[in-house]
């Protein structure tokens, strides 16, 4: 659920104190659109897939064998 998390941290703190709540999905949306970066967060953007994409295959291998 981390991963998807966004709007709550962007409207309660925006990221802060510091960055000590910025979650990734927020700082590839302040890359993009705040410091106008677009190939950094479209980059960013599709390393953060292939992350969620790895691990949501492994885990459906992990849990299909024991079902």
């Amino acid at each position: 659920a981390s991963f998807k998390l966004f709007g709550q941290t962007y409207l309660m703190s925006g990221g802060g104190p510091g960055t000590s709540t910025r979650t990734i999905v927020h700082y590839i949306y302040e890359t993009g659109f705040t410091n106008r970066h677009m190939g950094s967060a479209a980059a960013m953007s599709v390393a953060f897939f292939a992350v969620v994409l790895a691990a949501s295959l492994i885990q459906n291998r992990i849990f299909s064998k024991e079902g």
